[in-house]
C-alpha cells in the first residue's frame, strides 16, 4: 500500500493511526476536513462556502430579518462554514442571528434542533444549515411549523438530495454551496503522485472553491 486517503471524523483522534501509516512509508492525504499529521489536505474552501450560502440567503431575505444557524459537530470544516456565514452577517446590520444549535450533521437532528429554535424564535425568516442534511432537516421543521412561505433555508454540499429539494415546488430550500468530492479525490491522487516523484509541493493544503446552486441554475449543475 502506497497511499491512504481519509475523511476524518475526529481530526485529532486519527493522528496515531496516521503516524503509524507514515512510519510504514505510506502517504496519507486528508479530504473534506483536516487530519492532524496527514501529508496534505484537499478540502472545499469552507469559509467561502459558508459565505456563499449565507450571502444568497440574506440577499433573498431582502437584507433584513432574524436568522437561525443549524450548526454541527465541532470539526474545523463545520466551524469554518459557520464562521463564513457570520462574516457575511457583519455586512448586514439588519440581519440578526437569534439562534444557533448544534445538530449531529444529519436530517433527523437538524429537524430536532430547528424545531426547538423555532419554538423560541417563531418570527425568523431565514435558516442556514451548515450541511445539506441538517438544512433539509430544517426544511422539515419549517414545513411542520406551517411556515414554508415565510422562512428561507440554505445549506452546503450540493448533494443529490439538495438538488432534488431545489426542484420541489414550494420548498423553503432555496440554495446550497457546493462541494466536489470527486475533484477532492482526483487532486489527492495527483498530489500523492507528485510527492512520490519528489516534486516540489507549493502547499500541503488545497482549497477547492465552492459555487452556489439555486433554482435558477440547478438544471445545469452536474452534481456529484
Amino acid at each position: 500500500m502506497d497511499l491512504i486517503i481519509i475523511s476524518a471524523v475526529d481530526e485529532s483522534g486519527i493522528e496515531p493511526a496516521i503516524q503509524r501509516a507514515k512510519a510504514a512509508g505510506i502517504i496519507v492525504i486528508a479530504v473534506d476536513t483536516p487530519a492532524r499529521g496527514a501529508d496534505a489536505a484537499i478540502m472545499t474552501n469552507a469559509i467561502q462556502a459558508g459565505e456563499t450560502s449565507c450571502e444568497y440567503l440574506f440577499s433573498q431575505m431582502g437584507g433584513k430579518g432574524k436568522v437561525l444557524l443549524v450548526d454541527g459537530t465541532p470539526i474545523q470544516t463545520i466551524i469554518d462554514r459557520i464562521k463564513g456565514c457570520k462574516n457575511v452577517a457583519q455586512k448586514y446590520p439588519d440581519i440578526k442571528i437569534v439562534g444557533q444549535q448544534a445538530s449531529r450533521n444529519d436530517r433527523a437532528s437538524g429537524l430536532m434542533v430547528t424545531t426547538d429554535m423555532l419554538t423560541a424564535n417563531p418570527d425568523v425568516s431565514g435558516i442556514f444549515g451548515m450541511n445539506d442534511p441538517a438544512a433539509l432537516g430544517a426544511v422539515l421543521a419549517v414545513e411542520q411549523a406551517g411556515k414554508a412561505g415565510a422562512i428561507k433555508v440554505t445549506g452546503v454540499d450540493g448533494s443529490p438530495e439538495a438538488v432534488e429539494e431545489l426542484k420541489r415546488s414550494g420548498s423553503p430550500f432555496i440554495g446550497t454551496a457546493t462541494q466536489n468530492p470527486g475533484e477532492m479525490v482526483r487532486q489527492a491522487i495527483s498530489l500523492a503522485q507528485d510527492m512520490v516523484d519528489g516534486k516540489h509541493i507549493a502547499s500541503p493544503t488545497v482549497l477547492i472553491p465552492s459555487v452556489l446552486v439555486t433554482r435558477d441554475n440547478v438544471d445545469s449543475y452536474p452534481g456529484w
